[in-house]
């Protein structure tokens, strides 16, 4: 862990300490946490202004792309995603029946209803599409 040096705002002193308090933290450790969610909530805003891919936040935040679906989820923030994105380029050049196929294939292996909540949350359907 890097050492730095910063003047910090009485409010903001305020806060870290009431932070140590309520969670029985060390001072350090309190800054560090309220570090830590300030960028959290950083990167999910510039997620949402789509000025990072989910890959680059999910990159910046030391996070499994599952992990930074859910820390999203509970900012509010839905995907920048269409569900046809995802869909469509796996499904070019298949028949109906092997589409059937392999739709049927992935379903079945999507066990945790967790994640099938987090996909629907990034794969936002496009009411002009339908194939989305």
């Amino acid at each position: 862990m890097k050492v730095k040096s910063l003047r910090i705002p009485e409010e903001i002193d305020r806060a870290i300490d009431y932070v140590a308090r309520s969670e029985k933290l060390e001072k350090t450790s309190s800054l560090r946490k309220l570090a830590r969610m300030g960028f959290e909530v950083y990167v999910a805003k510039s997620y949402e202004r789509g000025k990072l891919t989910l890959r680059e936040a999910t990159n910046l935040l030391n996070l499994t792309l599952i992990e930074t679906i859910d820390l999203l989820s509970e900012y509010g923030i839905k995907g920048n995603i269409k569900a046809r994105d995802v869909v469509c380029p796996l499904l070019r050049g298949r028949s109906i029946q092997d589409t059937s196929k392999y739709l049927w294939t992935i379903s079945s292996r999507l066990y945790s209803a967790e994640f099938l909540t987090s996909i629907s949350a990034i794969a936002t359907p496009d009411p002009n599409n339908p194939l989305s």
